[in-house]
């Protein structure tokens, strides 16, 4: 048997050497094929969900609110069925008005202390109806 040479000892060491940081990278690159595949999976199992989500919101009610929490907006349907949307002010009082209900629609716009200062309604006959009154809530102008 014949003796190994140091420098075939050399060689085989940077051979193993070699070997070794070729089995350490494909380690690492199994390891990001296997990452890759799961990634893909989950990813396709949240766009499948989200697909099959409605596309519609339902509700009663409705409240937008503000950075600091205080609802600016209401989008709601009253018990007999009309729909309401209020539009508040920073104080959260109600300035306008819009509905839909039984006599047809209406907008109604509010002073600062919420009361009624000007209104336009169609009225199931089609007749309009403008409105305006003053802080007493007398009439200023109606038409017709």
């Amino acid at each position: 048997m014949r003796e190994v040479t140091t420098m075939e000892q050399r060689e085989l060491e940077v051979l193993q050497r070699r070997l070794e940081k070729l089995e350490r990278r494909m380690r690492i690159a199994v390891l990001g094929w296997v990452l890759s595949v799961v990634a893909l999976v989950v990813l396709g199992m949240a766009a499948q969900q989200a697909v099959s989500q409605q596309e519609v919101l339902r509700a009663r009610s409705i409240q937008a609110v503000d950075a600091a929490g205080r609802v600016r907006a209401v989008l709601s349907v009253h018990p007999d069925g009309a729909p309401f949307l209020a539009l508040h002010d920073a104080a959260e009082r109600v300035r306008a008005m819009l509905a839909v209900d039984r006599n047809g629609p209406a907008l109604i716009l509010a002073d600062a202390a919420g009361r009624a200062r000007a209104g336009l309604a169609v009225h199931p006959d089609g007749a309009p109806l403008l409105s305006l009154r003053d802080a007493a809530g007398r009439v200023l102008f109606r038409a017709p």
